[in-house]
C-alpha cells in the first residue's frame, strides 16, 4: 500500500514522552504486539523517531526474545507499506527474523510469524518491481531449508492472486502486467531451483484457467512439471478439477500423466491420504475425453486398469469408459 495521500500529523512531544515511557517499561507480549500492530500509525507522521525506537520496539536481547515475537507478530498482522519495507531498518528486521529459531510451542498467534513474513515476501514480489529474484531478502527467504515457509508463500499467492476473487487485486492485475508476469515467473524459477515434494504440494490454489493469468498449456505443463515434483500431492484440487475438462482438451499428454500422478501417486499410493477418493464428474468427463484422444487413449486405458485394481470401488465410475468395462 502506498501512504502518498496519508495526511501528515505532528506528533506531539508529551505524546512521544507518554509512548516511550511505556514502552520502556512495557514486559507483557500483549501490549508489545500493540506496538508492533500500531507501528505504521506513528512510522509516517515521524519517521526519524520511530526508527530510534525500533531497538526497543523488537529487542534482540535473548530475554526479551518472546517480546520481540510478540512485536513482531503485531507489525506482520499489518497492511505492507511500500516505505516502511524499502526501509533499510525493516530490511534488516525482515533479515533477523529469518535467521531466528522461533521456538514458542503451545502458544496460539493472531497472525503465524511464519505465515506474516511469507505474506509480506509475496505481497512485495507481485507488487515492487525492486523486489525480485536477486533481492538479498528473496534469497534469504527461499535459501532456507524450510518447506513449511515456503507453502506459506505459494498458498497465499495462489489463493489471494489465482484463485481469489478479491475486487482490488484483480483491478491490480488487470491494469498491471508485471503482477500476471512475476506470478508466470516465480513458477518457473521455482521449478528450476528447488525440489523439495512437500513445497510443490502447495499450489492447488494456482490452478484456475478463468481469471486469464495462465494460458491453458502453459498451466497444463506447469502443472505437470509440479505433480512430478509433488509425487501427485496437491493441497487443494477443487480448482484443479474444475479446470481438467479444459485442460485436457487443449494438452492431453500432460494431464494424462497428471491424472496418474494425481490419483494412483497422489492418492492410493499415498499413505498420508485418510480420507475417501472419488472421482467427481469432471473427472470422468477428463477420463472420457483423454481415452477418446489417439495420444493419450493407451495409456488413459492402463490408468484406469490400474485405478480400479489399486483403489477398488471409489473408481468404477471409470469403469463404463473402457469397452468392456477394461481388463478388471
Amino acid at each position: 500500500r502506498s501512504t502518498k495521500n496519508k495526511d501528515k500529523v505532528n506528533i506531539k512531544k508529551d505524546v512521544k514522552d507518554l509512548y516511550e515511557t511505556v514502552l520502556n517499561k512495557e514486559n507483557t507480549r500483549a501490549l508489545m504486539f500493540m506496538f508492533g500492530h500500531y507501528l505504521p500509525s506513528f512510522y509516517f507522521r515521524d519517521i526519524e523517531w520511530m526508527q530510534s525506537l525500533l531497538p526497543k520496539i523488537f529487542p534482540k536481547d535473548p530475554e526479551k526474545k518472546y517480546l520481540y515475537l510478540a512485536a513482531w507478530e503485531g507489525y506482520l498482522a499489518n497492511n505492507l507499506y511500500y516505505e516502511i519495507f524499502i526501509d533499510p531498518n525493516f530490511q534488516e528486521l525482515y533479515q533477523y527474523a529469518l535467521s531466528m529459531d522461533i521456538d514458542d510451542a503451545g502458544r496460539k498467534y493472531f497472525r503465524d510469524p511464519d505465515d506474516g513474513i511469507a505474506i509480506h515476501l509475496a505481497l512485495a514480489f507481485v507488487y515492487y518491481k525492486d523486489f525480485g529474484f536477486e533481492h538479498p531478502l528473496f534469497k534469504a527467504f527461499w535459501e532456507k531449508d524450510d518447506s513449511e515457509l515456503h507453502s506459506h508463500f505459494i498458498s497465499f499467492l495462489g489463493r489471494s492472486f489465482v484463485s481469489g476473487d478479491n475486487v482490488v487485486t484483480n483491478e491490480f492485475l488487470e491494469k498491471n502486467p508485471m503482477g500476471k508476469k512475476r506470478i508466470r515467473e516465480f513458477w518457473d524459477w521455482l521449478l528450476t531451483n528447488h525440489e523439495n515434494p512437500k513445497t510443490f504440494s502447495s499450489f492447488g490454489f494456482w490452478i484456475n484457467t478463468e481469471k486469464n493469468i495462465f494460458e491453458p498449456k502453459w498451466l497444463a505443463e506447469h502443472l505437470r512439471k509440479t505433480f512430478e515434483k509433488s509425487k501427485g500431492a496437491i493441497d487443494w484440487d477443487y480448482g484443479l478439477t474444475k479446470s481438467v475438462v479444459t485442460l485436457s482438451k487443449v494438452a492431453p499428454k500432460d494431464m494424462a500423466l497428471v491424472a496418474r500422478l494425481h490419483f494412483l501417486e497422489g492418492q492410493i499410493r499415498n499413505p498420508d491420504k485418510q480420507f475417501p477418493f472419488m472421482v467427481e464428474s469432471e473427472w470422468v468427463e477428463a477420463f472420457k475425453i483423454l481415452y477418446n484422444n489417439s495420444d493419450t487413449k493407451e495409456e488413459i486405458y492402463n490408468l484406469i486398469n490400474d485405478l480400479i485394481e489399486e483403489g477398488g470401488s471409489a473408481f468404477w465410475a471409470l469403469k463404463n469408459i473402457l469397452p468392456e468395462n477394461g481388463k478388471v
